[in-house]
């Protein structure tokens, strides 16, 4: 699924002078998930890599499963972000944890009555 879309983001990465690697690990890799899902961030993220480098560049897809864990990192030559930017991010990312973290507990709850 993963180099599909690379194959997919292709033809927008060629039009801006952009370049995708791809290092995939060749053995098939099951990922329990929502497919379409999935799929859409991984479009979304080299979507915003591929913007990143205005005047073209490298951007480097890698799949790889080690000791069960699957990891896909995606990494582009831009300019990177602000600080600004990067820390609203983090906070983003705080908030949405506790959340997490406090629907899972009134879940707990409901089972044990």
């Amino acid at each position: 699924m993963v180099k599909s879309v690379v194959t997919f983001m292709q033809p927008e990465s060629i039009l801006r002078n952009v370049n995708i690697i791809f290092n995939g690990d060749q053995r098939n890799i099951l990922i329990h998930c929502e497919s379409n899902q999935l799929k859409q961030v991984l479009i979304n993220l080299i979507k915003n890599a591929i913007e990143a480098m205005p005047d073209g560049g490298n951007v480097s897809v890698s799949l790889a499963n080690e000791h069960g864990q699957v990891s896909i990192i995606i990494k582009d030559e831009g300019k990177g972000m602000p600080k600004e930017t990067l820390e609203k991010f983090w906070l983003v990312e705080v908030i949405y944890i506790k959340l997490m973290e406090l629907d899972e507990s009134s879940h707990s709850d409901k089972n044990v009555q």
